[in-house]
């Protein structure tokens, strides 16, 4: 039941902000942003990824590789673009999507 409820969550909070008819992604609470993060965390399997909340003292760690990337930024501006969604304000480290998969795979966000 848990696992529904929080997929639930993540539905109704990325949609609408995507379609417009919600809260955008600058409005999500922190909870939420630690929930989607955690969430995502298997995405950034072979390469390490260090998210730097510039606006709070959130820092998420995810996957290892040989060449990490550190991104910092306001925590919705990360947690946004993290599933591929654009950040309300640039990063000085977002200056591209991060790949997901190895080449030849599907990399989505």
């Amino acid at each position: 039941m848990t696992t529904a409820l929080l997929c639930w969550w993540r539905e109704l909070e990325i949609h609408t902000a995507d379609a417009l008819i919600g809260h955008a992604p600058r409005d999500w609470s922190r909870p939420f942003c630690a929930h989607l993060l955690e969430f995502l965390a298997p995405r950034a399997r072979g390469r390490g990824l260090t998210l730097v909340a510039t606006d709070g003292s959130e820092v998420h760690v995810a996957g290892s590789g040989p060449d990490p990337v550190t991104v910092r930024g306001a925590l919705s501006d990360l947690t946004a673009w993290r599933p591929g969604a654009s950040p309300k304000a640039p990063s000085t480290a977002i200056l591209r999507p991060l790949r997901n998969s190895p080449p030849g795979r599907d990399p989505g966000p």
